[in-house]
């Protein structure tokens, strides 16, 4: 009686091989993709909590129009260490422009993040902007000069 060995042949190792590395070749730009957002996503939060703020600076000076308008985040109240995250921190954080108009009531501001790429941070530039009339918007430019808006 002949025995027969049960094992896969060196073809059917070949195809499985194949399969898994096209696999891995479209995946991986994928997760890249994901993985700059989601450190993207700890400057928005810290734009958010400063834009928060922003408003809560206009509630309060709304009948004081000699009130300056913040430059920085420390001018709202912001300690320190506030801001600082695992890829963003401080000094990464401006409101670039500010115009409160206590007539309308209304907040106009500019809020940018610039990424380093140090400490594992991002490079590129976030910005959050309320225009007039307008809503609030997140844009994105990264290193490769490529425009995302949230």
């Amino acid at each position: 009686m002949k025995t027969r060995n049960k094992a896969f042949s060196m073809v059917e190792l070949m195809i499985v091989i194949v399969i898994v590395a096209i696999l891995a070749a479209v995946a991986t730009p994928m997760l890249r993709n994901r993985l700059e957002k989601a450190k993207w996503s700890e400057a928005m939060a810290g734009c958010s909590a400063i834009a928060t703020s922003l408003r809560a600076w206009a509630a309060e000076n709304s009948e004081n129009s000699a009130a300056s308008e913040p430059e920085n985040p420390e001018d709202l109240g912001f300690s320190v260490h506030d801001l600082d995250g695992k890829y963003f921190d401080r000094d990464d954080y401006e409101i670039t422009s500010c115009e409160y108009d206590a007539s309308t009531g209304e907040l106009l501001f500019t809020i940018t993040v610039d990424g380093d790429g140090e400490n594992g941070a991002p490079e590129g530039t976030l910005t959050l902007t309320k225009a007039e009339g307008e809503n609030t918007i997140f844009e994105l430019e990264d290193s490769s000069g490529n425009t995302t808006t949230f």
